[in-house]
């Protein structure tokens, strides 16, 4: 499996405190940072993903505030270690 063959939906992100203006910003910068991890996941962390069909919300605190790039960097990674685990 690589990640050319992994494809899935994001039905709801909500981004509260956070700028309407910015949300094409912050869903490219997780699009780029989420394809970036799932190229460089291995094997084992690729086949924990197959197969799931859904994730449990996920709620975190931002660390990165006010910068789109790095909130969709930080959204992405916390996506993947839930797809991951």
């Amino acid at each position: 499996m690589n990640p050319s063959q992994i494809e899935f939906e994001i039905e709801e992100l909500v981004l509260r405190g956070l700028p309407a203006s910015q949300r094409h910003a912050i869903a490219e910068s997780l699009r780029q940072e989420l394809e970036a991890l799932l190229a460089a996941s291995d094997a084992p962390a690729l086949e924990r993903m197959a197969g799931r069909t859904d994730l449990p919300p996920l709620q975190l605190h931002l660390q990165a505030k006010g910068q789109p790039q790095a909130i969709g960097q930080e959204l992405a990674r916390t996506l993947y270690g839930g797809l991951t685990q």
